[in-house]
């Protein structure tokens, strides 16, 4: 039996997911299903899960590189952990900075909605241990970002950006 393999990298996965939901904007807004995070309400968070579930959560378990050595990989969109050491999760990258610097890891908690769906990215900063730094969550613009996956380990960190998807 083949095994197929869709190549593509975290960046991608989040984008596919928001314009996905971009093109729901006038069916959901004539079904009444609010999308600002001022307006939204459990349907749009249902749709909202359930999408990022099986666009990028299920992508990332089917391709995980073998450095990440896990026993499953859950992530559940707009959820905070409370510790990250020896935890996969999406970190946000600033397009413009230095990565020799880093001397902490913006970890993902999902897109928010202001003027447009999806228009910024909400995170939480942890430090090299993978604990979160108090009063750290931030909204940044989302084309002020790109993503990765990321593992703090006591051993360092694990980066991945690109997967290979098995169908």
């Amino acid at each position: 039996m083949s095994v197929n393999i869709f190549k593509t990298d975290i960046n991608e996965l989040i984008g596919i997911f928001r314009e996905s939901l971009y093109l729901l904007k006038s069916p959901l807004n004539k079904a009444r299903i609010q999308w600002k995070n001022s307006d939204a309400y459990d349907g749009w968070d249902s749709i909202c899960s359930c999408m990022f579930h099986n666009i990028v959560t299920r992508s990332i378990i089917h391709s995980l590189p073998d450095k990440f050595d896990f026993e499953e990989f859950e992530f559940k969109f707009s959820s905070i952990m409370g510790k990250y050491l020896d935890s996969i999760f999406i970190c946000v990258d600033l397009k413009e900075v230095d990565t020799k610097l880093i001397t902490s890891y913006n970890v993902f908690i999902d897109l928010f909605s202001e003027e447009d769906i999806f228009d910024f990215v909400r995170f939480v900063e942890v430090d090299i241990n993978g604990d979160i730094i108090e009063e750290s969550e931030q909204l940044i613009p989302f084309q002020e970002v790109k993503f990765s996956l990321k593992k703090i380990t006591k051993n360092g960190v694990f980066s991945a950006e690109n997967l290979n998807v098995q169908l």
